[in-house]
């Protein structure tokens, strides 16, 4: 009986350690993208834009498309350039944003990009997952989906 009772926690601890040994393995999958190396040198179009502040969020500029740069990166605004210095580490932590506008007077367009601006300027964390990408700050969410070309 008793060796009938030690085989049964022997196949309950077997089962244990391999799903701890399979849930490693998923985790280190995550830990082992190399954020900076997935968006430089690529193209991302704006699929959506939530906003965690009280000013709305930038949706005139939604379809936009964003090119990831070695440390920088551009945007075509409908009225506007949006570009400079942008760099992210390796785990997705944006570790520079010094990002800036031309300013063309183009009345109601140069609201929505000066708002996406200070999305680039606040940001501070880049989720790239499967050909999507989101980017997080204090004003909100900028969501992204990988463009074709890039």
């Amino acid at each position: 009986m008793n060796y009938c009772l030690a085989f049964h926690k022997i196949k309950h601890v077997s089962i244990i350690i391999a799903f701890v040994f399979l849930f490693s393995i998923s985790a280190c999958k995550q830990q082992g993208q190399n954020i900076s190396d997935l968006v430089s040198e690529s193209s991302w179009t704006i699929s959506d834009i939530i906003s965690t502040s009280e000013t709305p969020p930038p949706t005139a500029l939604i379809d936009r498309e964003v090119t990831f740069t070695k440390g920088g990166l551009e945007i075509s605004g409908p009225c506007n350039q949006i570009g400079g210095f942008f760099a992210v580490d390796e785990t997705g932590q944006i570790i520079r944003s010094e990002v800036h506008m031309t300013l063309i007077d183009c009345q109601s367009l140069d609201d929505h990009e000066a708002v996406l601006l200070q999305y680039f300027r606040e940001s501070n964390q880049l989720i790239v997952d499967d050909g999507t990408m989101i980017m997080k700050g204090s004003q909100g969410e900028v969501h992204f989906a990988q463009s074709t070309n890039g």
